[in-house]
């Protein structure tokens, strides 16, 4: 077996999209379903779209930077090893979700 030619460069790897099911739709704003212009945070099924993915990884980095009391800290560099930063990643998407989850039901937007 041979070496594949271009391997992953870690950095184009961040913003939370490890872990991103890429056959998924990305929401592109022209639907007509007022469904589809909605977010679900009660449960985990928007985790694995893309761009809301990254939506939701950005709201947790923020809150691991503030040192938020809602989430138990991880580092706050992204760890180097694949598999690691893999995991790192859901850790801030489900933290960012669950945030934007207790903001609504708190009446915050």
């Amino acid at each position: 077996m041979t070496e594949p030619k271009h391997k992953p460069h870690l950095r184009h790897l961040l913003q939370g999209i490890t872990g991103a099911g890429h056959s998924l739709p990305v929401f592109d704003g022209l639907s007509s379903n007022p469904m589809d212009h909605l977010l679900d945070f009660d449960t985990d099924s928007m985790e694995r779209h893309a761009d809301v993915r990254v939506y939701f990884w950005q709201i947790g980095d923020e809150l691991q930077r503030l040192g938020s009391e809602l989430i138990a800290r991880p580092d706050l560099d992204p760890p180097a090893d694949l598999q690691e930063l893999i995991m790192y990643d859901a850790k801030l998407v489900r933290e960012g979700r669950e945030y934007l989850k207790e903001s609504k039901a708190d009446g915050q937007g």
